[in-house]
């Protein structure tokens, strides 16, 4: 375990390097650095929480897909009206206590002053069959999203396709060989058997990897940096259903070549509850996109076609939004914002 000197000095250097074009506004003291680095690299999942996962991914199993599938939105549901909050905004985020942005822009592609992307989880079948009018949508658009793939599934991806969205700027990510909510808090070997059984059905290692269901641990990143990703992104910053990081950039693991990149917010937690219009989720998200643009912080939407394809006043929405912000914010494929930093981080 590192001491609180060492734990002090690691923050602050990450922060440095991580946070783009902020000063400290006053000198934070010992129990502010302290907490920022729990809320990076402290335990994300409670151990009674670990356990259900265990015992329902074990329950799911059992079931057919189509029953497994409607089990897990139904306890998904139920958790989510258990909760008052849906989101939490950046600027309620302790960091900005102490530290407040600059004008200059920043570590982003194009020197632009924050980041703005979408990435796509294809959890089932119905989010595959739904995904290729989004893409064209994206495309007529200029958009290109990260497309996050589950190799062993209840739908077959199509190689060809895959390669041909990637000729055209779009990315492929892993999101498993299933959906395993629990995936993270498996054994070791168990984690590596199964992401080495995605990539060898994939074709090839991703630069990026989205855990099923947002599970996490420490465990899970000594697996990814093994296996030869490039950055990780199941952490999340503006979703009340998880612990937030608190902490809307990209930063790299200590001891690690991988980087974390945190989603900010995504559909699911909004539209499967059924408490919000999809104008009120849109207001919302140009209310979150406009701080993270003040923070000159990440802004990764995460959208599952299954839920997009049936609100097209708030897909539409989200488009004309991203058009708004094009000249504001880098919107680069989340392997591409990796790639940048790394090559910033080289010099």
């Amino acid at each position: 375990m590192k001491p609180p000197e060492a734990k002090i000095l690691h923050i602050k250097e990450l922060v440095r390097h991580s946070i783009p074009g902020f000063v400290e506004k006053k000198s934070p003291d010992d129990e502010f650095w302290l907490k920022i680095y729990d809320l990076l690299y402290g335990e994300k999942f409670p151990l009674t929480k670990r356990a259900a996962r265990v015992l329902l991914s074990t329950l799911l199993q059992c079931l057919p897909q189509g029953a497994e599938i409607q089990l897990l939105n139904f306890l998904k549901k139920l958790n989510m009206k258990e909760r008052a909050r849906t989101y939490l905004e950046p600027l309620t985020f302790s960091l900005y206590r102490h530290l407040e942005p600059v004008s200059d822009p920043g570590s982003y592609p194009d020197r632009k002053y924050f980041y703005l992307g979408l990435s796509f989880d294809i959890d089932n079948k119905i989010d595959y069959e739904n995904l290729p009018v989004l893409i064209e949508d994206m495309k007529k658009n200029g958009i290109r999203a990260t497309i996050n793939i589950i190799t062993h599934g209840n739908y077959d991806f199509d190689k060809g396709w895959m390669r041909e969205l990637q000729s055209n700027g779009f990315e492929i990510g892993l999101h498993g060989d299933d959906h395993n909510s629990s995936l993270s808090f498996l054994p070791k070997r168990v984690i590596e058997h199964k992401i080495r059984r995605a990539i060898d059905k994939l074709g090839f290692v991703p630069a990026g990897y989205r855990s099923p269901a947002l599970s996490f641990s420490n465990t899970l990143i000594e697996v990814l940096e093994k296996t030869g990703f490039a950055y990780d992104s199941s952490l999340s910053t503006c979703l009340a259903m998880y612990r937030s990081i608190e902490f809307p950039y990209a930063f790299k693991y200590m001891s690690s070549t991988l980087y974390e990149v945190p989603l900010c917010i995504q559909d699911y937690n909004f539209f499967a509850s059924g408490r919000y219009a999809e104008q009120e989720v849109m207001n919302i998200y140009r209310e979150l996109i406009r701080q993270m643009h003040q923070i000159r912080g990440l802004a990764l939407i995460n959208l599952h076609p299954i839920i997009i394809s049936k609100k097209i006043l708030f897909w539409e929405g989200l488009l004309s939004l991203m058009e708004e912000y094009k000249s504001l914010s880098s919107q680069a494929t989340v392997s591409d914002l990796v790639r940048d930093l790394k090559k910033r981080a080289a010099y």
